[in-house]
């Protein structure tokens, strides 16, 4: 799949670290779930037109705050 930068929108083509499929931080899974965390990519690119530094895929603002 073919990234591209949020501020230029040149390809992204350059890694910076890949930590692979990450759950997400601070999220609360009570006892006896029936499915584990959901986890989602977390690979940081780094554009070799501006040098802007981000993660590609956006990780849905339900998914984060649904339980405040």
């Amino acid at each position: 799949m073919t990234h591209s930068c949020r501020f230029c929108s040149a390809p992204l083509t350059r890694v910076l670290v890949d930590l692979g499929e990450t759950a997400l931080a601070n999220s609360y899974v009570a006892p006896g779930a029936p499915a584990p965390d959901p986890a989602y990519e977390l690979c940081a690119r780094v554009c070799d037109s501006c040098f802007l530094v981000q993660v590609a895929d956006a990780v849905p603002a339900e998914a984060i705050f649904s339980d405040y």
